[in-house]
């Protein structure tokens, strides 16, 4: 409870439920934008050779790259209104 109050972990989880969450949370993310969900990855297997600074400014590069990619209106709206739907889909 003290990782998560810290805000060192996102999910405190009783041992016996530990399976059945992480298979829901590997659900989910296999369900996310596949696209992001790849570039996040990539961008933490990069960043966990690196030292802490060096990990920062990889995630910034990485960021700063997703972002300015040349945005099409249309892909936005599409992507976002694919998040809206699977979100009201957990509901």
């Amino acid at each position: 409870q003290q990782a998560l109050d810290w805000g060192l972990v996102n999910h405190v989880v009783p041992h016996e439920d530990l399976l059945h969450f992480t298979r829901g949370l590997a659900a989910d993310i296999a369900s996310s934008d596949q696209r992001a969900v790849r570039q996040i990855f990539a961008t933490y297997a990069e960043g966990s050779l690196a030292t802490a600074g060096d990990a920062w400014l990889i995630e910034s590069d990485a960021a700063a790259a997703w972002q300015g990619r040349g945005l099409d209106a249309a892909e936005v709206e599409r992507r976002r209104a694919a998040v809206v739907d699977r979100g009201r889909q957990q509901l």
